[in-house]
């Protein structure tokens, strides 16, 4: 965990393994406090944390895990949805199959 010394802000946790540490998985949750699945208000703490960009490619972090309810992670999964993680400022822009965004 790194974490800001002046703020003490999280900064970076990582993990080498695919499945999130209780701390990040704890932090991931914090920030997203809902599914970011469109239109979505399932609770964080009930969503899958998914890697937005498929493990072991994409790191086990803050910013390649999102939360997303069981339907919303399928949708990305069997590859119906495609969802991207933009880092910068935390957003999630979902594509559908017939080319929707949100």
């Amino acid at each position: 965990m790194v974490t800001d010394p002046v703020t003490g802000t999280l900064l970076a946790q990582d993990s080498r393994s695919y499945t999130p540490p209780p701390r990040l998985r704890a932090h991931v949750s914090a920030r997203d406090h809902s599914c970011r699945g469109p239109g979505c208000q399932i609770p964080a703490t009930r969503c899958d944390l998914d890697h937005d960009h498929p493990w072991p490619a994409g790191p086990t972090s803050a910013g390649n895990l999102s939360a997303k309810h069981r339907r919303h992670h399928n949708l990305k999964t069997t590859g119906l949805w495609h969802a991207t993680h933009h880092p910068s400022d935390d957003t999630l822009t979902w594509t559908t199959l017939a080319g929707l965004t949100y």
